[in-house]
C-alpha cells in the first residue's frame, strides 16, 4: 500500500518536475547563450567619423567595446574612420589594430617616393648634386603636377597589407562584419556609399583628402575624402539594417576667433565648418536608443600622428564614461565568445592564398615583362602579401609609375593575382632644380645653380636620356643616354658628353695667390650592368680634351692642354637612406681611370679615386664616416697645378681655406657625430640637427709621398636644417696653428 501511494504521489510530480527542469534550463540558457537566438537583440551599427590621426581614437572606443561585449554588427566610416572601420570589417580584433596603428611609420605612409634605400640605382642618381627634394613634370612644353601632393601609393599598400583577408570578397556585407566606405565625388560634389568592390581602395579613396592626396579613380567616379560630404555617416549605417548606432565623433571642432591669425587658419576654419556641418546634421537624426562618443582630443590635431598612443586613450576614456547607456547592448561572457567565434569564421580568404594565375593591366610604354620580372610571386605559390608589397615597392622604385597595385580577383574558380600598373599623368619629363651656395665668411664665395632635365619612358625597355645644365662657380653641360638591354633592366649602355669647368684657389699659408681656371670636354660610352638596387658597375671608354689657364696672379704657372683617351671603370653602392642627413646606409665608389696613347692621351698614366660615407643611428644620435683617396699617376706633369685632387673648406679639412691643399695624391677621413634636436611634427617636418666633425688628410704634388705625419688635422661645429631647397648649414671650422673659418653652406657636402 504503501508503496503504490509512494508511486503515485511520484506519478503526480513528475509534470511539475519537468516543467522546473524546463525553466532553470531556460534560465542557463538566458544567462550563458547565444543571447540573439534566444531574445531578440537589436541590430547594432558603428560610425566612425573622419579627422586625421584624431580618428585614432576610434581604437581606444573599440576596446572599451570589446570589454564591455557589445558586438557590432555593421560598421560605416570616413576617412580615418574608414581605414579603422576596414581594418575591423575584416576580422582584426581592437588589440589587432592598436599594434597595427602603432607600428605605421606615418611619416613614410604618407610619402609618394619609397625610402631612399628601396629607389631603383638609377633613381638614386637622380639626386645628385640636385638637391631640391621636388620634381616637376614638363610635357609638350609646359610644367604639369601631379592631382595631389602626395599620389598615395605607399599608403594604399599599407592598407592591402592588412586588409588582405578582404581581399577576395567583392561584397562588402561578406566581411566578418559588413562594412561601407563613403568618398565624395569630386566631379558632382556627391556622396558616394562603396559597398563592394576592391575594400583596400575604397579605403583609400575615402581618405584622399583633397590637395593632399590624389583622388581614387573607382568606375566613373573620381573620388576624394568623404568628409566633405558625410564626415559622420549615421544614415549609412541605419541603411545598413542598424537598429542601434553608436558614433565616434572625432573631427575637428571649429576654433575660436583667438586662434584665427592667418589666411591659413581661416581657410582650415572654412573646412572645418564643412565637415562639422554634415556631423551635426548626422548627430541630430540620433535618437535615445542611440550613444553618441566624443573623445576630448584637445591639443591633438588632425596631423599629429606621433600622439597616437595617448589618441587611443583619450577615446577609450571618453566611451568609459558612457559606459551605462553601453551595457544595455551588452551580451553575457559566453555569448560574446561565441559571437567573437562566428566573426572569425567569416573570415574567407586565407591570408597566404594559393595564387593561380597571374594578369597585368600594363597602361604605360614599358613592355609587361619589365614589370613580371621584378616579381617573386609565380602561379601555384601561396602569396606572401609582405614579399608582393617588397616587389611593388621596387617597380614603384623605378620613378615612373602613378600607380602600382593589385587586387586578387576569383575567376572561374581560380585565384588570380591582377598587378595594375599606371604610368604618370604627369611625366613622362621631369624637370629637378638644384642650388648651391658657400660662404666662407669674409673670405671667398661661391654659388652654383643647376636645373636636369630627365626624359623617361623611351621605349618600352625603359630608355631615357638626361641633360643637366649648372651656371655659377663650377659651370657644366651635360647629357647622358640610358638604355637597359633587357626586361630585367639589368645590362645597360649609356653614351654621355660633358662640358665642365672648375676654378681652383691655389694658396699658401692662408692666403690666396693664384687662381686657375680648368676646363674640360669628355665624351664616353659605358657597359654597365645594376647590381639590384644597391649598386652598378660600368666600364667605358672615352676621349676628351682638358685646358688649364691662370686668371689671378703673377704669370709663372703653365698653361696646360691636355689630351685623353682610354677606358674607365667604376664600380658603385648606394644603400644611404638619404643623401643629405643619412641616419643609415653606405655609399662607396671606386674609378679607375687609364689612358692610352693608342687611343688618343698625349701621354700614358693611371688615376685611381676612391670615395666611402657610411651612417649608423642610435636613436636621435647619428655617427658618420668619410673617406676619400685618389693617386694621379702621371709621370711629367708634375708641374701641372690642376693635375689631380684638392682638400680644404667645410668637411673637407673646415679650418682651412676651399682647396687650399692641391695635388696629384689626396688621402681624407673624418668621423662625424650628429643629434636631430627635433621630432616629428605630424607628416610634415623640418629636421634640425647639431653636429661635430674630426677631420684629417692632406694632398701633395705627383711625386711626393703621402705620410701620416704629413695630415692635417681640422674639426668643424654646425647646426643644419634639411629644408625643401637642400640642406642649409651654418658652420664654424677650426684647423692646425689656431686657424679657423665660419661657413654658411646650402648643398651637397660631400
Amino acid at each position: 500500500m504503501d508503496a503504490h501511494r509512494a508511486d503515485g504521489r511520484d506519478r503526480r510530480l513528475r509534470p511539475w518536475l519537468a516543467v522546473l527542469a524546463a525553466i532553470l534550463l531556460s534560465l542557463h540558457a538566458l544567462a550563458d547563450g547565444p543571447a540573439d537566438e534566444q531574445v531578440p537583440r537589436p541590430r547594432i551599427g558603428l560610425v566612425l567619423s573622419g579627422g586625421g590621426a584624431r580618428g585614432i581614437a576610434h581604437v581606444g572606443v573599440l576596446e572599451v567595446l570589446d570589454e564591455l561585449r557589445i558586438p557590432i554588427d555593421a560598421v560605416a566610416g570616413t576617412s580615418m574612420g574608414a581605414l579603422v572601420g576596414g581594418v575591423f570589417a575584416t576580422g582584426h580584433d581592437p588589440e589587432e589594430i592598436r599594434e597595427i596603428l602603432l607600428s605605421i611609420d606615418w611619416a613614410a605612409a604618407f610619402r609618394d617616393t619609397p625610402p631612399r634605400n628601396r629607389l631603383s640605382y638609377r633613381r638614386k642618381s637622380d639626386e645628385d648634386g640636385f638637391l631640391v627634394k621636388a620634381s616637376v613634370g614638363f610635357r609638350s612644353g609646359r610644367i604639369t603636377m601631379p592631382r595631389g601632393a602626395v599620389v598615395g601609393g605607399t599608403i594604399t599598400h599599407l592598407i592591402r597589407s592588412h586588409t588582405i583577408q578582404g581581399a577576395c570578397i567583392q561584397s562588402f556585407d561578406d566581411l566578418p562584419t559588413p562594412f561601407r566606405a563613403v568618398a565624395a565625388d569630386i566631379v558632382t560634389g556627391k556622396k558616394v556609399v562603396l559597398s563592394s568592390g576592391d575594400l583596400a581602395l575604397a579605403m583609400r579613396s575615402s581618405m584622399s583628402l583633397p590637395g593632399i592626396l590624389e583622388p581614387v579613380r573607382i568606375g566613373d567616379h573620381l573620388l576624394v575624402d568623404g568628409g566633405i560630404v558625410d564626415n559622420l555617416p549615421v544614415d549609412v549605417a541605419r541603411e545598413m539594417g542598424a537598429d542601434v548606432i553608436i558614433a565616434v565623433d572625432i573631427s575637428t571642432p571649429l576654433a575660436p576667433e583667438k586662434e584665427l591669425t592667418s589666411p591659413l587658419q581661416i581657410l582650415n576654419q572654412v573646412s572645418t565648418m564643412q565637415t562639422r556641418a554634415t556631423a551635426e546634421a548626422q548627430i541630430a537624426t540620433l535618437t535615445g536608443r542611440d550613444v553618441l562618443i566624443v573623445p576630448e582630443l584637445e591639443g591633438i590635431s588632425s596631423a599629429d600622428f606621433e600622439d597616437a598612443e595617448e589618441a587611443m586613450r583619450r577615446g577609450a576614456a571618453a566611451a568609459r564614461t558612457l559606459a551605462d547607456r553601453l551595457r544595455r547592448y551588452s551580451l553575457p561572457p559566453g555569448a560574446y565568445a561565441r559571437w567573437r567565434a562566428a566573426r572569425r569564421a567569416r573570415l574567407t580568404c586565407p591570408a597566404q592564398p594559393r595564387i593561380d594565375r597571374i594578369t597585368v593591366e600594363n597602361d604605360t610604354r614599358l613592355h609587361t615583362d619589365v614589370i613580371t620580372e621584378h616579381l617573386h610571386v609565380k602561379p601555384g605559390e601561396r602569396l606572401d602579401p609582405d614579399v608582393l608589397t617588397s616587389d611593388l615597392r621596387d617597380i614603384y622604385g623605378l620613378g615612373v609609375f602613378d600607380r602600382v597595385d593589385y587586387d586578387l580577383v576569383e575567376k572561374d574558380g581560380q585565384t588570380v593575382l591582377d598587378i595594375q600598373v599606371k604610368e604618370r599623368s604627369w611625366g613622362p619629363g621631369y624637370l629637378r632644380f638644384g642650388l648651391g651656395l658657400e660662404s666662407n665668411v669674409g673670405r671667398s664665395s661661391g654659388f652654383n645653380l643647376g636645373v636636369r632635365y630627365t626624359r623617361t619612358l623611351l621605349n618600352h625597355l625603359g630608355g631615357e636620356y638626361r641633360i643637366d645644365l649648372r651656371v655659377g662657380t663650377h659651370p657644366l653641360a651635360r647629357f647622358e643616354f640610358y638604355q637597359p638591354l633587357d626586361a630585367a633592366m639589368d645590362w645597360f649602355v649609356s653614351p654621355e658628353v660633358r662640358f665642365s669647368q672648375d676654378t681652383y684657389s691655389l694658396v699658401f699659408d692662408g692666403e690666396v695667390y693664384f687662381k686657375y681656371r680648368s676646363r674640360q670636354s669628355v665624351g664616353q660610352v659605358s657597359l654597365g650592368r645594376i647590381l639590384g638596387n644597391w649598386g652598378e658597375i660600368r666600364l667605358g671608354l672615352f676621349a676628351g680634351r682638358s685646358r688649364g689657364d691662370l686668371l689671378i696672379g703673377v704669370p709663372i704657372l703653365p698653361h696646360v692642354t691636355n689630351e685623353s683617351g682610354g677606358l674607365q671603370a667604376r664600380f658603385s653602392v648606394d644603400t644611404l637612406d638619404s643623401l643629405t642627413f643619412p641616419r643609415s646606409g653606405v655609399r662607396l665608389g671606386a674609378s679607375v681611370l687609364q689612358n692610352f696613347e693608342s687611343l688618343g692621351a698625349d701621354e700614358e698614366y693611371t688615376q685611381t679615386i676612391l670615395r666611402g660615407r657610411g651612417a649608423t643611428s642610435f636613436g636621435p644620435w647619428t655617427v658618420e664616416l668619410l673617406g676619400l683617396g685618389g693617386d694621379s699617376s702621371v709621370p711629367h706633369r708634375a708641374d701641372a697645378p690642376v693635375a689631380g685632387f684638392s682638400l680644404g673648406g667645410f668637411m673637407r679639412l673646415s679650418g682651412y681655406l676651399p682647396d687650399e691643399f692641391i695635388g696629384g695624391r689626396l688621402a681624407f677621413g673624418s668621423v662625424g657625430v650628429r643629434r636631430r634636436l627635433n621630432h616629428m611634427a605630424g607628416i610634415v617636418s623640418v629636421p634640425v640637427y647639431l653636429g661635430a666633425t674630426l677631420e684629417t688628410g692632406n694632398a701633395v704634388p705627383l711625386g711626393e709621398t703621402l705620410a701620416w705625419e704629413g695630415l692635417h688635422t681640422a674639426g668643424s661645429l654646425y647646426l643644419g636644417v634639411d629644408t625643401l631647397i637642400g640642406p642649409i648649414y651654418l658652420a664654424a671650422g677650426w684647423g692646425e696653428g689656431g686657424r679657423s673659418q665660419y661657413y654658411f653652406f646650402l648643398g651637397q657636402v660631400f
